[in-house]
């Protein structure tokens, strides 16, 4: 038997009739379990602060000015009233004394912080390392508002030999 060659592609056919639709998969997502729980790490623990002999909160106005500080003090200074005046203890080595103007209260008078006698005490930047007598903060001096408005200062006894330094 002899086969000849091909012929000619014939036309397509009509469409057929469109099948059923199908089922319908489930509409919840596959979630996988949860995974195991991390290492737990714990960092380590931070230096000590300062000794503090009482550890007070003493808001200090015009009215009850001067205020002789003690060891520990947080003293919350209101000047809106008159000037303020604040004297700093003697102070054992790492004690120190906080000294905070009132952020809610206008920075109108001057804020004086003594040493005690022979004591002087620490400038914040841009005099730093300059230590005096008495440190004045308000208006007509560098830490007028706004640069004064609630500034707040530590003084401590870090066995510096020119007085209380400000941490």
């Amino acid at each position: 038997m002899v086969t000849g060659p091909t012929g000619p592609t014939g036309a397509t056919g009509p469409t057929g009739v469109t099948g059923a639709t199908g089922h319908t998969g489930s509409a919840s997502v596959i979630t996988g379990p949860t995974g195991p729980t991390g290492a737990s790490v714990t960092g380590p623990t931070g230096p000590t602060g300062p000794a503090s002999s009482s550890g007070t909160l003493v808001r200090v106005t015009s009215l009850t000015s001067p205020y002789n500080a003690n060891p520990g003090d947080y003293v919350m200074v209101d000047s809106s009233a008159g000037a303020v005046i604040i004297n700093l203890p003697v102070l054992g080595s790492l004690q120190g004394v906080d000294v905070e103007q009132d952020s809610a209260t206008a920075l109108s008078n001057t804020i004086t912080v003594n040493g005690p006698a022979s004591v002087n005490v620490d400038q914040p930047p841009p005099n730093n390392g300059t230590f005096v007598a008495s440190f004045v903060w308000g208006p007509g001096t560098t830490w007028a508002s706004p640069v004064g408005l609630g500034m707040h200062l530590r003084w401590f006894n870090g066995g510096s030999s020119g007085g209380y330094s400000l941490q």
